[in-house]
């Protein structure tokens, strides 16, 4: 929702504005004036004939406006706002009333004159920024000039007085500097301290390979300079003297050199530098064993290495890869993987450890094979019989079955073209299956029927503490079977692993290291044997143990170290606080998490538990914050200048209730709060009148205590919190109109002459009235109250108020404030053209001094 609610009152709440006829003759008291250069404030007593005829004005020069006045009394009153002259010349303009009488206003030209408060700065000698205060006469125009290339002057030019803002370039020089700004005639001096220099004593050492401690005296160019001494390596470390104001000293520490290289270091404080050079470490590398071979299909291995240093294991092709760690320091086993050699020549590898190096080579690939049967149907009581093989001359093949029920007769290798004699034992299992087998790139399909047979075992499942333990299981069976452990790392079986008819499975328990209870389970044939253990203690480490997070949604991880073999599971404790994901290898690992947004303003905690530790999450309560371009005119929907009376909509987050909450009135019923539901906006601390508030949209009324500022510092509390502070510019009126939608385009918030809502179907007819409704006309006389209801006497626009109705002028008949609305909306009243284009949406434009409002705003004419 936007401004519907206020939409609403514009056409329930206003008065009915009285229309007098036309007069004849019109007699003016006085009938001329002389204004004061600064701008004057003039009254006009116009008595006409007949004695209620309505009285208009209309000044001819944009520095002349109309205030207020006007109407059928008679005399009638009109307040005349003379603008200040930015001249020193006179000038002369005149105001007409109903075209018949002449009022003739003389103004003064003005005296310029410019000074400073204060018209010096000193600054530092980093690049930087200030601002000059101008003192000087409405109207007096003024450039300002530098006097050196290293200022830059932001604010060039303007009238009156001013903050002029400057920058200036860092000191280079080790001397200070002064330069001048001229402004009007004036001139504003600029000194510059001089930069800072540092001077290292000694500026470089070499020291041996053990750890090493030094000291390094550092001297200023100025006792006043700020410096910090920073290592670019982390075996070189600051013990003190990171920080300091002028001459000082630094300690530093260098750790034992454990590399077989030289290594250099540099501690920098300001513009010195500290070079450290350190002796190569003595290493050696030792392997066992140093070689391997690896068969064609693939392999695994691993050797152990024996070293003093640092140490990293790195492959000299893509097919051997190093599969553990791949460095380290001192003693280790590494493991390594060689891919299948799909060619039919041998290959050779290395991994090279320091100064060592592992050569593993590798036996040639096959070659393509044709077979002469692609599959096997095998009968429940078993099959012998032989498969061809058909290749190239000289390509080596082998076969190879994925099951030990299928058995070769005949050697299952050979060199070009051969025959293959295989036999598949009797299926004494209650289960179907299927194996293959392979000769090189082709595969021959065995399949066999499963054996009408039962299986028992006794008990079917057992517990043990955290200790090791062993145990049996009884089989009972006419058929075959075999056993199988689903974790055999610490439930492995200790005797016969199958068997024909009845026979017994023996286990071992491996005792649990983890803080957790474990289950695994042993498949015989088709039962299952369950084994639980319980778990055994952790030593769990958590780094950091604690965190803090803003208001809004934020993320964080922690480290998890934990003895080896520990098993552990991050758990939280909070619904806003949840785990992201999280990993652990050998007892070590690190957990994600997130916190939801903090809907309230003080700070919540959480924690999430790992094994018998805990880590504290702290998440600060939330604080509105306004949109970037977030502060729109609220009846045009644009972001730019603000000015005073301005009703405008901010868009954010957390600005006020999840629900929608309304304007309200004071006790008095006089005027709009500046608080609803415990939220309000204020401009350079003045709190505005509020027209709705809530989490992502409030509306509000720009106070009149902006006007004659260039800018104002906007900024949104609820609940006892405050959003950080937008700088919005300001103007002297920005106006805009309503539209009906309330989407600043489109069909305008109008009233035809007979108080029904200008549409489509409710044309106005040419030369009738119609009233606008719209925001920013800027001050008004009387002054403008903020949230004040409108009541007589009604303000009116200080700024010169004219309307057109399809590029037409239209007459304006009243422009001020709209009865019982809110100080911010004015009302005005025209006479459509008897010219006026006809249609169901003509372009209707209104403007304020020299400001116009949205172009694409209409209305429906009709004849």
């Amino acid at each position: 929702m936007h401004l519907r609610a206020v939409l609403a009152a514009l056409f329930l709440c206003l008065a009915p504005v009285v229309y007098g006829q036309t007069c004849t003759s019109v007699v003016l008291t006085p009938s001329s004036a002389t204004a004061k250069a600064a701008g004057d404030n003039l009254n006009i007593s116009a008595s006409g004939n007949p004695t209620n005829c309505l009285k208009t004005a209309v000044s001819d020069v944009p520095w002349i406006t109309i205030s207020f006045g006007g109407g059928t009394s008679n005399p009638s009153t009109f307040g005349i706002t003379v603008a200040a002259n930015s001249s020193s010349a006179a000038r002369t303009g005149t105001v007409t009333i109903n075209g018949i009488a002449v009022y003739t206003v003389n103004q003064q030209g003005i005296n310029c004159s410019y000074n400073f408060q204060p018209s010096s700065a000193t600054v530092a000698n980093s690049a930087g920024s200030g601002t000059i205060n101008l003192s000087a006469p409405a109207g007096c125009n003024w450039s300002a000039v530098p006097a050196d290339g290293w200022v830059q002057v932001q604010t060039a030019s303007g009238s009156g007085s001013a903050s002029i803002a400057y920058t200036y370039d860092a000191n280079p020089s080790t001397t200070s500097r002064s330069t001048s700004i001229t402004v009007g005639g004036s001139t504003y001096t600029v000194n510059q301290n001089a930069a800072c220099s540092f001077t290292a004593n000694p500026t470089s050492q070499s020291i041996n390979v053990t750890t090493t401690t030094g000291t390094i005296a550092i001297t200023a160019s100025v006792s006043s300079c700020t410096r910090s001494a920073v290592s670019d390596a982390s075996w070189l470390t600051i013990s003190s003297g990171s920080s300091g104001t002028g001459a000082g000293s630094v300690a530093w520490t260098a750790a034992t050199n454990n590399t077989p290289s030289e290594r250099i270091a540099h501690i920098t404080i300001g513009d010195a530098v500290f070079t450290l050079v350190q002796a190569a470490g003595v290493c050696y590398y030792q392997l066992s064993p140093p070689t391997a071979t690896a068969i064609a299909t693939g392999a695994t291995g691993s050797f152990s290495l024996t070293a003093n240093c640092t140490w990293q294991a790195t492959s000299s092709t893509a097919w051997l890869t190093v599969t553990s760690a791949t460095t380290g320091s001192g003693n280790a086993a590494i493991n390594w993987r060689a891919q299948p050699n799909i060619t039919p020549l041998q290959r050779t590898a290395s991994i090279t450890v320091g100064t060592a190096a592992f050569t593993v080579a590798q036996a040639g690939g096959s070659c393509d094979v044709a077979l002469s049967a692609s599959s096997f149907a095998v009968p429940l009581e078993g099959l012998t019989g032989s498969f061809d093989i058909s290749t190239t001359a000289g390509c080596n093949w082998s076969a190879s079955s994925t099951a030990p029920w299928i058995t070769f007769q005949t050697a299952a290798v050979g060199n070009g073209d051969g025959s293959v004699s295989f036999t598949v034992a009797p299926n004494n299992t209650p289960s179907s299956r299927t194996a293959s087998v392979i000769v090189n790139n082709k595969v021959i399909t065995f399949t066999q029927p499963a054996q009408n047979c039962s299986i028992g075992i006794s008990p079917l499942s057992a517990s043990f503490d955290k200790n090791s333990g062993t145990g049996s299981i009884a089989v009972t069976t006419n058929c075959s079977w075999t056993a199988q452990s689903s974790a055999p790392s610490w439930l492995s079986l200790s005797g016969a692993t199958s068997g024909n008819n009845n026979g017994q499975v023996d286990y071992a328990v491996a005792a649990n290291s983890t803080a957790q209870i474990r289950t695994a389970t042993i498949r015989v044939g088709t039962q299952t044997f369950t084994v639980s253990q319980s778990g055994g203690l952790c030593s769990l480490t958590l780094a950091p143990s604690a965190a803090s997070v803003s208001g809004p949604a934020g993320t964080g991880r922690f480290n998890v170290q934990g003895s080896a073999g520990c098993s552990w599971e991050p758990q939280s404790d909070s619904s806003w606080l949840t785990i992201a994901s999280w990993s652990s290898v050998n007892g070590n690992g690190a957990v994600d998490f997130t916190a939801s947004q903090n809907p309230g303003v003080t700070a919540r905690t959480g924690t999430i538990k790992v094994g018998s530790e805990t880590f504290a999450v702290t998440q600060a309560g939330s604080k509105p914050a306004i949109a970037a371009g977030g502060i729109v005119n609220a009846a045009s929907f644009a972001g730019g200048p603000i000015s005073p009376g301005l009703i405008v909509t901010v868009f954010g987050t957390f600005l006020g209730p999840d629900q929608l909450a309304l304007a309200k009135l004071t006790d008095d019923g006089k005027s709009l709060t500046k608080v609803i539901e415990n939220a309000r906006i204020l401009f350079d601390d003045v709190p505005g009148a509020m027209i709705y508030s809530s989490a992502t949209q409030a509306s509000v009324v720009v106070p009149y205590a902006v006007s004659g500022k260039t800018s104002t510092k906007v900024k949104v509390e609820y609940l006892g919190a405050t959003s950080d502070e937008v700088t919005v510019p300001v103007t002297v009126a920005s106006p805009a109109i309503f539209t009906l939608e309330a989407s600043g385009k489109g069909q305008g918030a109008v009233l035809n002459q007979d108080f029904k809502v200008n549409a489509n179907t409710n044309a106005a007819q040419r030369n009738t009235i119609i009233q606008i409704f719209a925001t920013g006309e800027g001050l008004t006389a009387p002054a403008g109250v903020d949230g004040k209801l409108a009541v007589a006497p009604l303000p009116a626009p200080v700024g010169r108020v004219s309307a057109r109705i399809g590029n037409i002028d239209a007459p304006i008949i009243y422009a001020g404030g709209a009865p019982g609305l809110v100080a911010g909306v004015i009302q005005i009243n025209v006479r459509v053209p008897v010219t006026a284009p006809i249609g169901n949406a003509i372009p209707l434009v209104i403007q304020v001094g020299t400001a116009v409002s949205q172009t694409n705003v209409t209305i429906a004419v009709r004849q």
